[in-house]
C-alpha cells in the first residue's frame, strides 16, 4: 500500500503472512527525520506500536516482524518523535 503524506505519495508498506509474519516499509521524499516510529492499526480499532527506524532527510527503509495478523491491519502509520503522525496507508 501506499504511503501518503499530505496527499503525496511517499513510501510502501507491505505485510507479509506465514509462520513468521513481518512487514516492510520504505519511505522516500517525505519530511520524515530522525528515529520514527511505526503503528499498525488493526481491524477491531487497536493500534500496535510495532518498532521504530530511522529516517535521513526524508529517506528510510525497515523491515520487522508482526505480532498482528496481517490481514487484520488496515492501517499503518510514520510517527515522528514529537507524536505526529507524517504518513499513513490503507491496508486491507
Amino acid at each position: 500500500a501506499n504511503l501518503v503524506e499530505d496527499g503525496s505519495v511517499v513510501g510502501r508498506v507491505a505485510t507479509h503472512d506465514g509462520d513468521h509474519p513481518w512487514m516492510s516499509m520504505m519511505l522516500y521524499d517525505s519530511s520524515a527525520h530522525g528515529t520514527v516510529t511505526c503503528i499498525v492499526v488493526t481491524s477491531d480499532g487497536v493500534s500496535h506500536d510495532v518498532g521504530t527506524f530511522v529516517a535521513k532527510e526524508g529517506y528510510g527503509a525497515w523491515i520487522a516482524p508482526l505480532s498482528v495478523k496481517p490481514q487484520d491491519v488496515r492501517t499503518a502509520k510514520v510517527v515522528s518523535p514529537s507524536g505526529t503522525v507524517v504518513a499513513t496507508a490503507t491496508l486491507g
